[in-house]
């Protein structure tokens, strides 16, 4: 499997709230919170050889999880 981008420790797949072996599938092709944003639910299920309804329900909990991030920034600030 090619890798995308490279993870960093601050932006791991590991914390969105889906199954165990997505996160694992995410990890090993080097997708990035950051990177599942800006793509496509479709270019991401082709990426992966996943079902788009797959890649939709990734694509959703990295939004959710860069929008909690955002609004915990703007609390602390």
């Amino acid at each position: 499997m090619r890798r995308y981008v490279y993870s960093t420790v601050n932006d791991r797949v590991q914390v969105l709230d889906i199954a165990e072996g997505l996160k694992q599938l995410l990890t090993n092709a080097g997708f990035t919170i950051e990177l599942i944003v800006r793509l496509d639910y479709q270019d991401i299920s082709e990426m992966l050889n996943i079902d788009p309804y797959v890649g939709k329900l990734i694509v959703e909990a990295a939004q959710n999880v860069m929008q909690e991030r955002n609004q915990t920034e703007i609390l602390s600030s």
